[in-house]
């Protein structure tokens, strides 16, 4: 709808539009950022009219700038089959490119994939690998699944105080789930599981409870 009007009398929806229609000259220019937000624009109709196809071009375009988010972007369009047919080992080339340049979303995702086999071989120690690295730059769902990892010794050998210590980890930054599971855990340990789980917590630089 044209002049969308909000509090103060701004006609958003003609602003977006040329907002949008700025971001366009960039990234016709080669500006990859630009590129990329373009295509996230044409992904919800924000400014223009939707078009995955026209999405899917940008992104690509972004991609091959080496734009890590534009590529993890693309692999969930594969993923998701928005604006191109649904492929999951495309879906998890981009993705995992995506998580090699250093996206923690991606890198998260990949460890999902390789955690499952989708679009990739499964490999349980991989996922851990991703999952780690995604962890360790403080993305709470890979803290949470990396904790998981450790209770159930999928990927690397079975550590109760690893589990505890990376499922608070996430929980801490409000991942309710995460405080779920760190409770569950809590009420099978022993007393000294626990104790090296906050030391390590402490170690890393988080006050434990």
């Amino acid at each position: 709808v044209r002049g969308v009007v909000v509090g103060g009398g701004r006609a958003v929806g003609e602003g977006r539009a040329a907002a949008v229609g700025w971001g366009r000259k960039s990234a016709e220019g080669g500006c990859a950022s630009a590129e990329h937000n373009l295509a996230n624009s044409l992904i919800a109709g924000d400014g223009v009219a939707q078009d995955y196809g026209a999405a899917i071009r940008w992104l690509e375009r972004a991609s091959d700038s080496g734009l890590a988010r534009s590529k993890y972007t693309l692999g969930k369009m594969y993923a998701y089959g928005l604006g191109v047919e649904a492929n999951g080992v495309q879906a998890a080339r981009w993705i995992v490119e995506a998580a090699e340049a250093g996206n923690d979303a991606a890198r998260y995702n990949a460890a999902k994939l390789y955690r499952d086999g989708n679009g990739v071989a499964q490999d349980y120690a991989t996922a851990v690998n991703w999952y780690r690295l995604a962890a360790e730059a403080g993305y709470a769902k890979a803290q949470a699944g990396l904790g998981k990892r450790y209770a159930g010794g999928q990927g690397v050998d079975k550590d109760m105080a690893q589990a505890l210590a990376w499922t608070t980890l996430a929980a801490r930054q409000g991942l309710e789930r995460a405080e779920t599971t760190r409770q569950e855990m809590l009420m099978g340990m022993a007393d000294d599981e626990i104790a090296a789980a906050d030391a390590l917590v402490e170690r890393w630089g988080v006050p434990a409870d």
